[in-house]
């Protein structure tokens, strides 16, 4: 884990975008976030964000239907030894080019050292390419790593008993096939695929959206982070967000997690 001398921070994409940005942020915010940016700069401050904001939130709304509807089952297989041969099973998809803003976002972040955390490895999840994003890889090495993951996964389950985060797209992907499908089992990221009204799209985008944010919460708390800095609430939502207040009350009480607005933030280093 990281010495907690310097605070560390998990950035959802909004109040990441306004620590990057602070003269072009959209709230009141533009002096506190001034103030986080700056923290970060001088090295007072750590900041990470999910792997999430590239592999799921770097898919346009419009586009996440049509590239979660592009999943599939990857099969590998390779040579272990002269006798024994392994089989490496995952999910792949087909997506459109990342939005050269979004892919500017978070090439500035890696500049600012501020680096990306892993989600948990459970079937159905994409991931970063290490060789090209240097994920955060906490002090201890490899055992250290496997027991952040062990709570990555923990709290994953936790919110998937909840109905929130991967959850919500997994329910309606469900929903969706059921609907539209052909009746044969199938991935719920090509259940996604099968949205054919505005609202069903709409309702796509937002259930990736709520994906992300559980997984970023999950691997905040896995790599044992200090705050969590969203001022996303979940009002958006017609259902129960992982952000909502209820959930932030259960995840403060169960597992410890304090959130915290930008204001919040530069508050407690000025203070």
């Amino acid at each position: 884990m990281i010495k907690k001398s310097i605070p560390t921070v998990t950035f959802d994409s909004n109040t990441l975008n306004s620590v990057l940005y602070p003269e072009f942020s959209q709230r009141e915010n533009k002096g506190e976030a001034e103030i986080v940016r700056n923290s970060i700069i001088s090295g007072q401050l750590r900041g990470f964000f999910c792997e999430t904001l590239v592999t799921l939130e770097g898919i346009t709304k419009r586009d996440r239907p049509s590239t979660m509807g592009s999943a599939h089952i990857k099969v590998k297989t390779h040579q272990t030894n002269d006798k024994n041969i392994g089989i490496r099973i995952g999910i792949a998809f087909t997506r459109s080019p990342i939005n050269i803003k979004h892919m500017n976002r978070i090439n500035d972040a890696l500049s600012l050292n501020i680096l990306p955390l892993s989600t948990g490895k459970e079937m159905g999840n994409f991931h970063l390419d290490h060789e090209i994003y240097p994920l955060y890889m906490p002090e201890g090495g490899i055992t250290e790593l496997v027991h952040c993951m062990d709570k990555v996964h923990e709290l994953s389950r936790n919110l998937g008993c909840k109905g929130v985060g991967k959850a919500a797209a997994i329910e309606l992907g469900v929903k969706l096939t059921k609907k539209y499908g052909s009746g044969e089992d199938e991935l719920f990221h090509s259940g996604l695929g099968h949205a054919k009204t505005k609202s069903e799209r709409e309702d796509v985008a937002k259930a990736v959206a709520e994906w992300a944010d559980g997984d970023s919460i999950a691997a905040h708390y896995g790599f044992g982070m200090d705050l969590f800095c969203s001022e996303d609430f979940g009002k958006s939502s017609k259902k129960a967000s992982v952000l909502d207040e209820d959930h932030r009350r259960w995840l403060k009480s169960n597992f410890d997690i304090d959130f915290v607005t930008l204001i919040d933030l530069a508050r407690m280093l000025t203070e």
